[in-house]
């Protein structure tokens, strides 16, 4: 195990001397009531030779209410890390627990620095059972930007998210694998064709770690020219 820790640590500190263009997740409706967290991302781009960074820390306010604060931080082109936005998310779950398909919204705002735009989001998130280890998640992402700089329409993105729990022993308890699908449209003012949309796939798992940790680790395909190459993310959460 602390082998393992180990590599943990050198892939988090290797990938902090690059870029992340995707820090984002397929975010699930479900609300712990009582649970909170602090997670750390960090994200590298091969194609470009950059990371992003962020911090969250999250706390439920009761069965169907969350909120989360974020900061996230991101290289330049002459290779500083600056600030990137400091976000809040409001999560509320509208369906009733234990039900096989699970919905609710998500509200985001995000501010920014240096007359770049800001962001208000919101996000229709569902999951689904679809069998004894087999999950399915599907979020509908739509944002407008204000303030100066800002753009025209509403910003459209889906993500899709199918997960299998591995059987106890196959690892640790209450490790995961699965597939994504990030796609990012454009806007309803300038909707962008195929291949200049922003489509990627790729794998990911979730692994428990010793205590109230766990680690999750990815990779996403670029699909269309729209898209990187790449992007690597590992996340490293703690529950309280």
């Amino acid at each position: 195990m602390k082998t393992f820790y180990a590599l943990v640590a050198c892939a988090a500190l290797t990938t902090m001397s690059a870029k992340a263009q995707s820090l984002g997740g397929v975010f699930g409706p479900v609300v712990d009531e009582g649970a909170a967290a602090l997670e750390y991302r960090v994200g590298f781009t091969p194609e470009t030779a950059r990371f992003g960074q962020r911090i969250h820390y999250q706390q439920s306010f009761s069965d169907d209410l969350m909120g989360r604060g974020v900061i996230q931080v991101r290289e330049t082109d002459n290779s500083h890390v600056e600030f990137d936005y400091l976000g809040g998310e409001l999560f509320w779950q509208l369906s009733e627990d234990g039900r096989p398909w699970q919905t609710g919204l998500r509200f985001d705002t995000r501010l920014r620095n240096d007359e770049r735009p800001h962001d208000i989001a919101v996000n229709w998130m569902n999951q689904w059972t679809l069998a004894e280890r087999w999950r399915g998640r599907a979020v509908i992402l739509s944002s407008v930007q204000f303030g100066d700089n800002a753009g025209d329409g509403v910003g459209l993105q889906t993500r899709g998210q199918i997960d299998y729990a591995l059987p106890s022993g196959a690892l640790s308890s209450g490790t995961s694998i699965g597939l994504e699908l990030f796609s990012a449209y454009g806007t309803t003012a300038e909707f962008r064709d195929f291949d200049e949309q922003s489509h990627e796939i790729g794998p990911y798992a979730m692994l428990p770690l010793d205590g109230q940790f766990s680690l999750f680790t990815g990779v996403l395909f670029g699909l269309t020219d729209g898209a990187p190459d790449s992007n690597v993310k590992l996340w490293i959460t703690r529950a309280f």
